[in-house]
């Protein structure tokens, strides 16, 4: 196992720890829990680089605000580019802002917020799926339940099965 795949866990096990901390305590916190990262999202569209160790903590994040809202304050991504002083104005703005907004990404000094937009299907570029013989496939989900013959759709295409 690599060294950042086992410092990110960590990281997000020290998370786990202080937010169950604080669930358990009962008692009213005086500030709300605020995770940052440094390039962990995919965020204007150019290529740079992902910080992908940073990544689980996003997910982590976003589960917290689910389970403990009270505690939530929100989830930060830094420019990886910035120096301290933009990441601590940045920080400032984020926290002290007065909309909802609890997915938060700098770069390039503009603030961007998580939304849906409408993407025309028929821009998207089509892309044969390839089933790979030395490969494995786990199949879920869409099916509305257990389907029986399900696997026989995989096996249909060209993937090995059973």
């Amino acid at each position: 196992m690599h060294r950042w795949l086992i410092r990110a866990a960590g990281e997000a096990t020290c998370v786990l720890h202080v937010i169950q901390a604080l669930g358990r305590a009962d008692v009213q916190p005086a500030g709300r829990l605020w995770l940052g990262t440094r390039g962990a999202q995919s965020v204007t569209g150019k290529p740079r680089g992902i910080q992908i160790a940073q990544a689980p903590l996003w997910g982590l994040g976003r589960t917290i605000a689910a389970e403990h809202p009270a505690l939530w304050g929100g989830l930060l991504d830094f420019d990886p580019g910035a120096d301290a002083s933009a990441a601590g104005s940045a920080l400032a703005a984020a926290t002290s802002s007065s909309d909802d907004e609890d997915q938060v990404a700098f770069r390039d000094g503009i603030r961007y917020v998580a939304r849906l937009t409408a993407t025309d299907p028929a821009s998207l570029a089509r892309r044969e799926l390839r089933w790979r013989p030395d490969a494995a496939y786990l199949v879920t989900g869409g099916f509305r339940g257990h389907r029986p013959g399900g696997g026989a759709l995989v096996g249909a295409t060209g993937a090995p099965g059973d």
